[in-house]
């Protein structure tokens, strides 16, 4: 799911250039803006599946304005939800938007900063 997710955000959202990262990749010296998607774990529900799966997308931008932010946010949003994607064990998924976080400026990655949580909204085939 993972990869699906982080290629959709490639190909949608020209302005990252390809910089979509895993938690443990990205830095201060990261060049931005960029996004860095983390995996949420699996939770049970009472889907017809069994479980759904969280998953977060930080998004990083200059410390000039969080308008840059804003605009960054609308494109995650448009490329994401509701689109099918396929994972790599053929499994058909698609995410739904449950909101986002506070503005922050975080010191130590010197960047704006803002959580967009997804989940799993259904997953067919695999």
């Amino acid at each position: 799911m993972r990869k699906a997710i982080r290629q959709r955000l490639i190909d949608k959202i020209p302005e990252i250039a390809g910089r979509v990262y895993e938690p443990s990749m990205a830095g201060p010296s990261t060049k931005k803006p960029y996004i860095v998607l983390k995996y949420g774990g699996d939770i049970a529900t009472s889907m017809r599946y069994g479980f759904e799966v969280p998953f977060e997308v930080w998004l990083y931008c200059e410390r000039t304005t969080f308008k840059e932010l804003d605009a960054l946010e609308s494109k995650v949003i448009r490329a994401l939800l509701g689109v099918d994607l396929v994972s790599s064990s053929d499994q058909t998924f698609s995410l739904k938007y449950n909101g986002s976080s506070s503005d922050f400026y975080d010191d130590d990655w010197e960047a704006l900063t803002r959580r967009l949580d997804f989940r799993t909204d259904r997953i067919r085939g695999g």
